[in-house]
């Protein structure tokens, strides 16, 4: 399906071409301008916010946030991005958990937290899974086996949803349904709210990002805890302070964008997008080959160039990219790099067009 609106008029526009919305992207205007409300508010009127409203809208934002993802409010916990979240997560934990278990694609913040929270008491230890060809190949019976093989009962079991290097859907219903009932399951959502249709699966701890697919702006943020805890979510002004929850509080308008502005549902905004990804990258293989990884439900895959890595790493690259007028992920695939791209309602095929110069000027 077209969209009916011009990009330009529902999002704030940008001479930089984003092909990597899994970042950040566009924030949509009334999106935009609601977080500059709540901001102005905060900044004008701090006592009226943090004691009044703060603890009302708090509520409000997750009583949303609750309804969209079908749980229950008193299972959100707003954060700042999924690295907080997930640090929260452990800082749950009792003491009879002393093994972490993560895969080769879980993300690098994710590890670091999980790599701090080992060295702060003897005897905790931490498993890495290789994962990641199983889940190019579609193995999911061996990814299941490999990640239930390294868990015992006083496990965390940390998964993502849809990793961030390799954009393709984890076996995580699979996993749960494997493993023992005393392990806990961690999974990071963070590239699964806003284009997995159903993200949070029962029964287990899930957290993400709202700033990525669900337009909300940056530092935004949650976990889902289990319906079955027995935990009450720490308010955010007893655990955060002063801080400012502006874009916790604008993620009713994030929530509400495709309805309100374009006239559609969330799978289908998705959908479309997922198309012009799957357009694009068909235009960049055109232009230097390479090969693709898309799961053409999601509106974000894999450009394999041939492309030598040469002097610059990937952080490198990336910058290199962006100076020349494109914003998209890059990994080292061996000597070669590796594009994660996005497709999205304000990106175009002169976006594509723009990356594919680039990179042949590389090749």
């Amino acid at each position: 399906m077209e969209l009916d609106q011009s990009p330009q008029t529902i999002f704030r526009t940008s001479e930089v071409s984003k092909l990597n919305h899994g970042s950040y992207g566009l924030m949509p205007v009334a999106v935009s301008d609601e977080y500059v409300r709540w901001q102005t508010l905060c900044h004008n009127e701090p006592e009226r916010f943090h004691r009044d409203l703060v603890p009302k809208e708090t509520a409000r934002t997750a009583s949303t946030v609750a309804c969209h993802f079908n749980v229950e409010e008193k299972q959100v916990e707003f954060s700042a991005n999924a690295t907080e979240a997930f640090r929260l997560i452990l800082s749950s934990l009792s003491s009879r958990t002393d093994r972490i278990v993560v895969t080769d694609l879980t993300y690098p913040s994710v590890i670091q937290a999980v790599s701090e929270w080992q060295t702060a008491a003897a005897g905790r230890t931490l498993q890495v899974v290789p994962v990641e060809g199983h889940l190019i190949d579609g193995a999911a019976d061996r990814i299941v086996s490999s990640i239930a093989g390294a868990a015992t009962e006083s496990t965390l079991v940390v998964v993502d949803q849809i990793p961030s290097s390799v954009p393709l859907e984890m076996p995580v219903l699979k996993l749960i349904d494997s493993l023992e009932p005393e392990v806990q399951i961690a999974v990071d959502g963070a590239h699964a709210a806003g284009i997995v249709e159903h993200p949070v699966p029962d029964g287990v701890i899930w957290f993400t990002s709202f700033h990525k697919w669900l337009y909300g702006p940056p530092t935004s943020g949650a976990v889902v805890w289990p319906a079955c805890w027995q935990r009450e979510p720490k308010p955010m002004a007893t655990r955060l302070g002063t801080r400012d929850h502006s874009a916790v509080f604008s993620l009713s308008s994030a929530i509400d964008f495709p309805h309100r502005e374009l006239g559609i549902t969330w799978p289908q905004l998705q959908a479309t997008n997922s198309k012009t990804l799957a357009a694009g990258l068909a235009r960049l293989q055109d232009r230097v080959g390479g090969s693709v990884v898309h799961d053409t439900r999601f509106p974000m895959g894999l450009l394999h160039t041939e492309i030598p890595v040469g002097g610059r790493d990937a952080s490198e690259h990336m910058r290199w990219f962006r100076e020349h007028g494109v914003e998209v992920a890059v990994f080292e695939n061996g000597d070669a790099i590796t594009l994660r791209v996005s497709g999205q309602a304000y990106v175009s095929s002169e976006d594509f067009d723009r990356l594919g110069v680039l990179l042949e000027r590389l090749g």
